[in-house]
């Protein structure tokens, strides 16, 4: 659930195709209730568009780039070509994330009789500032209990219900991401510098794959997405430091696994 009225420009919403025009199409801003934005057909894909229809279709949602954002004209232009696969796969995900979110943050406001909107204000934004989304919140709970309630001034009552809904309705899924790691070093002792590098992932517990010189993967699991972000990251910058320090070439390129 958006507390915003209107999007920023550079953030990718969710959009809704209402009207196919031969210039464009009108989207409806599914994050942002009675927002509708435009798309010019240049904005529509990266190739050359000869029909509108070919790429898009009534009813179809997609992840779109807000361009501008004029509330005093009521103006919002998207573009669907400056998303890239990875960045609609991710956006998707994390918008089905928050509407089971909401959906479960009902259900606890219709036990505990509280209005939704006063509550998702009072309880959910701190939470959601806190971990990042509700869904990660909820998970957070169900793991640590009351530690994950330190810092922040959330009523007995509602921490209780927390409480008891994640423990009942929540399951911890592991997620996993990966990074293709291609390394180098124009030294004779190159193959000792190597494996130096990759002890940083194995100290943190990651799996090191071989997938052809001087290609290999690293991999991680861990709760939450932001988690297994986080984690990746710090090993990838701490043996990027490593590889240059002693001459070596480093690059990466990090996907879902």
């Amino acid at each position: 659930m958006k507390t915003e009225e209107w999007p920023s420009v550079g953030e990718i919403v969710i959009v809704k195709i209402k009207e196919i025009m031969p210039y464009g199409a009108k989207a409806e801003l599914v994050e942002y209730p009675g927002k509708e934005g435009f798309i010019h057909i240049s904005q529509i894909a990266s190739s050359w568009v000869k029909n509108i229809r070919s790429f898009i279709s009534i009813g179809a949602l997609r992840a779109a780039y807000v361009e501008r954002v004029r509330p005093e004209d009521n103006v919002i232009n998207l573009s669907l070509k400056k998303v890239s696969a990875q960045q609609q796969k991710r956006k998707m995900d994390d918008w089905k994330r928050e509407k089971r979110a909401d959906k479960m943050f009902e259900a606890i406001c219709r036990d505990l009789k509280e209005d939704f909107n006063k509550a998702y204000k009072e309880i959910a934004i701190p939470l959601i500032n806190e971990y990042g989304d509700l869904l990660a919140a909820l998970e957070n709970i169900k793991l640590e209990g009351d530690k994950a309630f330190e810092g922040l001034k959330i009523p007995k009552k509602w921490q209780d219900k927390l409480k008891e809904f994640a423990d009942k309705n929540i399951t911890i899924s592991k997620v996993s991401l990966s990074a293709d790691i291609n390394l180098t070093f124009r030294t004779n002792n190159g193959l000792e510098l190597i494996k130096k590098a990759f002890k940083i992932p194995e100290k943190q517990g990651l799996d090191v794959l071989y997938v052809g010189a001087p290609k290999y993967r690293i991999k991680i699991e861990a709760n939450s997405y932001q988690e297994a972000e986080q984690e990746l990251d710090s090993v990838l910058q701490e043996m990027e430091k490593f590889v240059t320090k002693n001459g070596g070439e480093f690059s990466y390129e990090k996907a879902k696994a």
